[in-house]
């Protein structure tokens, strides 16, 4: 059976899957909800997806204030891989794909000013408000509209820092391998007392680096940090 479609964001039909489907087979692997239908959603999922979208504002919130460039992709592909896996737990999918970032042209990332980033993070707190009161009233097709729209924010964002399209999905793709390394030395997803799946032995973290060196050569040099910071508020499991 297909999921049910439902058009959340402008723009041509996708020459490859959207990333939700790769969000999807995650949530396949690892037992999270993934309906094939949209349906009323149980109080861990909505729990659960109301949590991961505020930590991923936080992780970016953390990049900004290290001037920390990696963490700051980290963080926006993870919350891409979340606002997609909100959807996926909806049991409605994407028609279209987000628009696309900044162009190659434009040079390697970079830090936005910072009123510009701050912008993001409250538009992915907004988000993750909106998201609460649709997830509170359990109306699985008001959190897929919401989270639509974070993507179609996101998109924006990524062009922000200064991220081509290619890149972007570079990124991403890196992102979703390395999550897919979670499960346990059984081959079993490893999940916490609260039913998170959360990072296993065999874990192996994203190599954001080393994909911007892959994408600019081997001279590229990410920019320096702020100075040192607390740890991360964020990292888990999507």
């Amino acid at each position: 059976m297909t999921t049910t479609k439902i058009e959340l964001l402008v723009g041509e039909p996708p020459e490859q899957p959207h990333y939700c489907e790769s969000v999807r087979l995650f949530h396949h692997a690892f037992g999270c909800a993934a309906p094939t239908e949209p349906g009323a959603m149980d109080d861990q999922t909505r729990l659960a997806r109301a949590q991961l979208t505020g930590e991923e504002a936080a992780e970016l919130l953390h990049g900004l204030a290290a001037g920390d460039l990696v963490e700051c992709l980290d963080a926006l592909a993870d919350s891409e891989y979340v606002w997609c896996g909100t959807i996926v737990a909806t049991g409605y999918d994407l028609q279209h794909r987000p628009p696309h970032a900044a162009s190659p042209s434009d040079g390697p990332p970079r830090i936005p000013h910072t009123d510009a980033v701050l912008q993001a993070v409250s538009m992915l707190y907004d988000g993750q408000s909106a998201a609460c009161m649709a997830l509170a009233a359990n109306d699985p097709a008001k959190v897929a509209m919401v989270a639509g729209a974070v993507l179609v924010s996101l998109g924006a964002v990524w062009g922000m820092f200064g991220v081509p399209e290619d890149l972007r999905r570079l990124i991403l793709e890196e992102v979703h391998t390395s999550n897919m390394t979670k499960f346990g030395e059984d081959g079993l997803p490893v999940v916490n007392e609260a039913g998170r799946v959360v990072k296993g032995p065999n874990f192996r973290p994203p190599n954001l680096l080393g994909v911007l060196v892959s994408y600019y050569g081997p001279t590229y040099e990410a920019p320096p940090l702020r100075g040192a910071t607390s740890t991360p508020l964020s990292g888990g499991p999507r």
